[in-house]
């Protein structure tokens, strides 16, 4: 149940960092750890 809590929460943080130019390589690397890297492509919130 956490991880598919994590899974749905970082679906919109991960393309918002990005949105806004935050996806440094120090950022990227944690999101690769927590394995939600995949998220980046998504379309961002509003």
């Amino acid at each position: 149940m956490l991880q598919m809590f994590r899974r749905l929460l970082f679906s919109k943080i991960v393309p918002n960092v990005k949105r806004l130019g935050l996806l440094t390589p120090r950022v990227r690397k944690g999101f690769e750890e927590l394995d939600v890297i995949e998220y980046e492509t998504w379309e961002p919130s509003a």
